[in-house]
């Protein structure tokens, strides 16, 4: 009688799990992140949304790539729910309240080759710049704290930290 019931228990166990798993998809959004600090928001907030399961972002093309229970949510509200971070999503503007609120490093165009920085520094960046510990204040705004700037990091994580 236990190995009957063990076995009706294992069997209705291993059903759920796969009824589970049957409802994770996998979907890869556009966006417009252009920085570091763009990828960071992306990952500090799509992973703790209702149904997604994972999530990783690719910052040289720009792109977040989301396992999700499909049960739980749908492409719609992840592209909606980017958006309201202040990113595009594929067909979806963002949200442009949003998108003010971000720093400028993230709100610059992407040039080519310069996936990490925002594209707004046009690498103009030197030695001498690097050793005083000073950014460039182009393409993240500036907004490098003073502990930062002690410790000799003029990166926010906005413009890569390549100063």
């Amino acid at each position: 009688m236990k190995k009957t019931l063990l076995l009706i228990l294992t069997a209705v166990m291993s059903l759920s799990l796969f009824a589970q798993q049957a409802n994770v998809q996998k979907v890869t959004i556009k966006t417009n992140g252009t920085c570091e600090h763009c990828k960071k928001v992306m990952m500090d907030n799509v992973p703790q949304w209702k149904g997604v399961k994972e999530c990783t972002y690719n910052l040289q093309t720009s792109e977040i790539t989301i396992s999700y229970d499909a049960s739980k949510t749908s492409v719609s509200d992840l592209r909606t729910g980017i958006s309201k971070l202040g990113y595009d999503a594929d067909n979806v503007k963002a949200d442009a309240a949003a998108r003010a609120k971000l720093p400028t490093c993230c709100t610059q165009a992407k040039q080519a080759g310069h996936s990490s920085c925002g594209g707004g520094c046009s690498g103009h960046h030197d030695d001498a710049k690097k050793q005083q510990g000073q950014s460039c204040g182009n393409s993240c705004g500036g907004h490098h704290d003073d502990a930062k700037k002690q410790q000799g990091h003029s990166g926010c994580g906005g413009c890569g930290g390549h100063h």
